[in-house]
């Protein structure tokens, strides 16, 4: 797992070293019974289970080890003012396990009045021995009026193991104030045997139109250091801001913002201001004023200017937004940076459209010239779907890629490529149950090993594929694809893929397939290792 904090062109890896590969797989299910009807309360229920390889890369953690989750969980309403929620769950990774079983009852005692109670199982197996503690909680919220809510828990550890298990004590005061015209304070302090905590938050309405909002929250622990499985603390920083709509026209925000992360040794402050613009009906325009002081993973100090600005219309026809950003990073790192994003969509009529796209990000490098990036990806297609028949499909694309990649992006900078490629589609539909379709789509560029250096060799390259459907029944669909792969003085590469498909609703199709080949029919991507299963999803409105 690699972390950036200046848009991918330094990476500090934050898990164990080493090539890294691995796999995923999750199944969830989610149930309404009073909507399937077996209830007269609210009830629903759900379970899941999850498995992910010890070199799969997610964004909550990565300790280099298989990591298996599993668990179910009900919540319902035995009456209107009783209810009741009961949870299992084991995560277990490598020699390390958490398992946790709780269940959590809520009684309104009346319309000022909450009581709620708590039952809850830790098991840990750590690599220093295995420990169990029951916790018991007990929450207690009053309203005063309309206006002020104030809330107790308090945490008790009842069984600790003889001793194996670390108390887990805690009590928590806190209280939410509303007042004027939807303006609200709360504030909320923690205190116990593994730590303390305080967050304060507020939000004040000086008009209708304008608002100011704050929070802080600090946080302290020296119990235990950050663990993924066991502690997964807060961050310490705050937040100030405010929103002003000074017309129908304008809205102003402005927001500064300061994080700390003492894991990573990093910190931050973040000045922000903001306009959106509306001349008309129809239109979009604005722009962004960002200042920032940070202490990068190196300890360096690094100065961050950025400006952007934004300009879309919407209308039944057309859709279009574009947006600039300049952004120059000063002290120990110099960079200066411009990065634009384009989408455009038209409808001529009922049966044609089209759809294009450009984003562009080209970087200077002050401090070494020859970390600069630069990309630039462009596309525009069409559509042609006849009003009058749905028989009848015909699809097609231009695509333009240039990619120059950062230094420190693992595989990016294996190689450069300058690449065009031509893709044209048609759809038969001679009936109900069958669909042909048949692709052919030309690859037209240059390529070359090693990073901004080397002799650029001609990439071209041809696909073709042909594909059919058959509708099974009961929102089922089967297909099967025949492709083909010529790749100029590279030789032929030919295969099948075939998956099933079922509809959801009237607008979404999921389905599950296997590719036989390793290639793909995208023909920017120059690897060979596309064998195996893929989802398909397909989305109309």
């Amino acid at each position: 797992m690699f972390f950036s904090d200046n848009g991918g062109f330094t990476f500090t890896q934050i898990n164990a070293t080493g090539p890294r590969q691995g796999e995923a797989k999750a199944v969830e299910a989610r149930a309404n019974l009073k909507e399937l009807g077996w209830t007269q309360q609210d009830w629903a229920a759900g379970a899941w289970w999850r498995e992910v390889g010890a070199g799969y890369s997610i964004s909550r953690y990565d300790t280099g080890e298989d990591l298996t989750e599993y668990g179910a969980e009900v919540t319902g309403q035995f009456t209107q003012d009783l209810s009741v929620y009961a949870r299992y769950s084991k995560t277990q990774s490598g020699a390390q396990s958490l398992i946790q079983a709780q269940v959590t009852s809520e009684w309104r005692i009346g319309d000022f009045d909450t009581l709620a109670a708590e039952i809850r199982r830790v098991e840990e197996q750590r690599t220093v021995g295995e420990a169990a503690g029951l916790l018991g909680a007990l929450k207690y919220t009053h309203r005063f009026g309309d206006t002020f809510d104030l809330y107790g828990q308090a945490q008790l550890t009842l069984d600790d193991d003889h001793g194996k298990y670390a108390d887990n004590d805690a009590y928590t005061v806190g209280g939410k104030y509303l007042f004027g015209n939807l303006s609200s304070v709360g504030a909320e302090v923690t205190s116990g045997d593994r730590g303390d905590a305080a967050t304060v938050n507020a939000e004040y309405r000086l008009t209708p139109d304008h608002s100011l909002y704050g929070a802080y929250t600090a946080t302290h622990d020296d119990t235990q250091a950050y663990d993924p499985l066991f502690n997964n603390s807060a961050r310490d920083g705050w937040t100030l801001g405010q929103r002003w709509r000074l017309s129908n026209q304008i809205n102003v925000f402005n927001e500064s913002q300061f994080l700390k992360d003492d894991t990573a040794g990093e910190s931050g402050l973040a000045h922000t201001f903001g306009l959106d613009f509306y001349p008309a009906q129809g239109w979009t325009s604005g722009f962004t004023l960002q200042r920032g002081d940070l202490v990068n993973s190196a300890g360096g100090q690094v100065e961050r200017r950025a400006i952007s600005v934004s300009l879309g219309r919407t209308s039944p026809d057309t859709d279009w937004a574009s947006k600039v950003e300049w952004r120059r990073d000063t002290g120990a790192e110099e960079r200066e940076q411009w990065v634009s994003t384009n989408r455009l969509t038209h409808r001529f009529n009922d049966s044609w459209r089209i759809a294009g796209r450009l984003n562009y990000s080209d970087t200077d490098d002050k401090l070494d010239p020859l970390a600069g990036a630069r990309f630039i990806e462009g596309n525009l297609g069409f559509a042609w779907r006849p009003w009058d028949s749905v028989r009848w499909a015909v699809f097609g694309r231009y695509t333009y890629l240039y990619d120059l990649a950062t230094l420190a992006q693992i595989g990016g900078h294996d190689y450069d490529q300058k690449t065009q490629v031509l893709s044209l589609e048609g759809v038969y539909k001679p009936d109900q149950r069958w669909e042909f379709a048949a692709k052919v789509a030309q690859r037209v560029g240059k390529a070359r090993y090693g990073r901004g250096a080397g002799q650029w060799f001609d990439s071209t390259t041809t696909f073709y594929g042909t594909t059919i459907r058959y509708d099974l029944g009961q929102q089922w669909h089967a297909m099967g694809e025949y492709r083909m792969l010529k790749v100029e003085d590279g030789g032929n590469r030919r295969g099948w893929l075939a998956g099933v498909d079922r509809d959801i609703g009237k607008n979404l199709r999921i389905g599950l397939g296997y590719n036989f080949t390793q290639f793909s029919d995208d023909l920017t991507d120059f690897d060979y290792d596309h064998k195996g299963w893929f989802i398909n999803l397909v989305g109309s409105y």
